[in-house]
């Protein structure tokens, strides 16, 4: 998968749009056919392949089902599990709610969170997943993560080899060099975290909203 995800991004034209998520999703299937196949003859060695993998499947739905049950009821209090499951777990609706209150009109970009979960709370954002949008827009937004693709080479051929994800990158949590005032000079007025965040240009605005989440407001 490394040679294959190489190549994509060092690649041109429409190599670069080429889904790895595919591939990664249909080895596993890939290698059961071989599998099946080199092994044809032993019948008896089939059957307990089918049999265990009805049964593996099974115990993986009903354990994928069950997890947000088991998060949401049984779990303490303050836990800050994400149920990824359904549409209003993902996009967390009631989290959103007194941030999109702050804000108002203004536009956030988003750390350690997806922003089209913003997107979705009818908050407006400077960044995104984008499909086709300006390449100024997309000069202009990697000056607010300069500094996370020069120390991350990886997310630095992601960004400018692909683009779609308008994300402001963080490589270390421990250590987020995002450049808030090149943020600023785009558009955005605040800051939504699941870091708690350090900077000069920022104040806080609102600590650990809903669901650990940070709002801070640029200066």
């Amino acid at each position: 998968m490394e040679i294959v995800s190489s190549f994509r991004d060092n690649a041109i034209g429409l190599i670069k749009t080429f889904n790895l998520g595919y591939i990664q999703t249909i080895m596993p299937l890939l290698y059961v056919l071989i599998f099946l196949y080199l092994t044809r003859k032993k019948v008896w060695f089939i059957k307990y392949l089918v049999y265990s993998g009805l049964i593996s499947a099974i115990i993986l739905q009903i354990n994928s089902s069950l997890t947000p049950i088991m998060k949401k009821y049984f779990l303490g209090a303050g836990n800050d599990y994400k149920n990824i499951y359904t549409f209003k777990g993902y996009y967390s609706y009631d989290d959103y709610k007194e941030i999109r209150a702050i804000v108002k009109n203004k536009r956030v970009l988003s750390i350690g969170l997806d922003p089209m979960v913003a997107v979705m709370n009818n908050i407006k954002t400077i960044d995104g997943y984008h499909t086709l949008y300006p390449l100024s827009y997309k000069s202009k937004f990697r000056k607010i993560i300069e500094n996370e693709l020069e120390n991350n080479e990886k997310l630095q051929k992601y960004y400018d080899n692909w683009g779609s994800r308008v994300y402001a990158f963080v490589s270390n949590p421990n250590n987020i060099l995002i450049n808030y005032k090149a943020a600023k000079e785009i558009g955005a007025d605040y800051v939504i975290s699941k870091f708690n965040l350090s900077s000069d240009d920022l104040v806080l605005e609102c600590r650990k909203c809903k669901n650990n989440l940070y709002l801070y407001q640029i200066k």
